[in-house]
């Protein structure tokens, strides 16, 4: 067993390496992106392409959902070695999706002259290149968690990175060509359906392919209603999450707006305090996952990923306690001395509700399906605090390092009592 936890362990260390590298790089190539537009479109029609990047992202956020429930029930049935379940879950809900996708890609084009008016867009056709980005987009997490459920990492790295440098070099060319917005809505779609078909690609054996008719005899039905069922914590848990973590510049935004520029300025180095152990969340999921359907100790690849994501996020938030100002210099181009003394606190808080988003994977991977009530309450204490202590920047600080702390420690009891009831049952 010790040889076997081992492996296990140098796996996990070894996939979120190849994830933490792949999102990095693709974050870059994004930035890359941005940078490349901002620079050549006019401001008013930079500002129409993000309003329909964003327009993208709210619409196809449910989608964004879809990967953790895929990547869940696949790993489910690959761990138990029903290989022709995987296929059939593939299937079924790729059609599903599909056909929502065509009905969103419908609702684009039927409605673009509404849509494109009310955002005061002059091009309809604008909207159309959305719609069709839409479509591939809703169909590529839930492909994408496929491959996260088989611990596929490799390809599901290499495809990410695929994605973005596809949509970087295509939007450089056509904008350069002078189709301008179109140009760069363009490289989405076109981006968005080739890393689309590379997934499919990817998973072609498991959805169609030899591993899809599984063994002989196997059952290949599924309990759809155990899928909604779970599907419904989810949708709930992982929008607690973000609110938790960005809901709090909002507030400042109105409730201090004159001191708002600062604060989002320090927060930038507190994305980046959280977003260094990403790789660890997406690696850990179906490996725990995998280890609780073979009723295997699920408490050590926890511990090992508390430990790699407190080791990157507060080293990452060390740097910005120590040297506050040039961290500022780095990320803003110039010092802002009202900015300094937020990201101390904005890092410790950070670094906390990293360690919340281990648990919260955790929860997930092992049907602890109560523990999103917590992440739900802790949204509400925190939007409740922040409202009654704003006066300064500082305090609303405070609220955040009291309320990460305090999640955490409320979801290291809740382990030790649901591990008990697991094991005593």
């Amino acid at each position: 067993a010790r040889n076997v936890s081992g492996v296990k362990f140098d796996r996990l260390f070894k996939d979120a390496g190849i994830m933490f590298f792949a999102n990095s790089f693709s974050g870059v190539l994004a930035l890359v992106y941005q940078l490349f537009m901002v620079r050549n479109l006019e401001p008013a029609e930079f500002a129409v392409l993000n309003t329909l990047l964003t327009l993208m992202i709210l619409t196809a956020m449910p989608s964004g959902m879809v990967q953790t429930v895929s990547a869940k029930f696949v790993a489910t049935f690959n761990a138990a070695g029903n290989l022709g379940k995987v296929g059939y879950f593939l299937r079924l809900f790729l059609y599903k999706l599909f056909a929502a996708g065509l009905v969103i890609f419908f609702l684009f084009f039927a409605f673009r002259g509404q849509i494109a008016d009310f955002f005061n867009i002059e091009n309809g056709f604008l909207l159309v290149i959305t719609g069709l980005a839409l479509m591939f987009s809703l169909m590529f997490p839930f492909v994408l968690g496929g491959l996260q459920g088989l611990q596929k990492f490799y390809r599901l790295g290499a495809i990410g990175i695929a994605n973005v440098s596809l949509k970087l070099i295509l939007g450089i060319a056509l904008v350069s060509m002078g189709y301008r917005i179109s140009g760069a809505m363009g490289a989405v779609a076109i981006s968005s359906f080739t890393a689309l078909a590379l997934c499919l690609f990817s998973l072609k054996n498991y959805i169609w392919g030899r591993k899809s008719r599984g063994k002989e005899g196997e059952d290949l039905s599924i309990d759809l209603k155990s899928i909604y069922k779970y599907s419904l914590p989810v949708f709930f848990a992982i929008p607690s999450y973000m609110f938790l973590t960005t809901m709090d510049l909002v507030f400042v935004q109105k409730l201090l707006p004159d001191q708002a520029g600062f604060y989002a300025v320090a927060q930038m180095f507190g994305k980046i305090v959280i977003f260094l152990p990403s790789a660890i969340f997406m690696v850990m999921f179906p490996k725990l996952t995998e280890s609780y359907t073979r009723k295997e100790n699920t408490g050590q690849i926890l511990y090992k990923s508390l430990i790699a994501t407190g080791l990157l996020s507060f080293s990452a938030a060390a740097v910005g306690i120590m040297f506050p100002a040039l961290v500022i210099r780095l990320l803003s181009g110039q010092v802002y001395p009202q900015a300094i003394p937020l990201v101390a606190p904005f890092s410790i808080s950070m670094g906390f509700f990293a360690l919340s988003g281990v648990m919260l994977y955790y929860h997930l991977s092992v049907h602890n399906l109560k523990m999103v009530n917590v992440f739900m309450a802790a949204v509400l204490l925190e939007a409740a605090l922040i409202m009654v202590f704003h006066e300064t920047l500082l305090q609303v600080l405070y609220v955040l390092i009291g309320v990460s702390v305090s999640l955490f420690l409320v979801n290291l009891i809740s382990v030790k009592l649901f591990k008990a009831d697991y094991e005593s049952a």
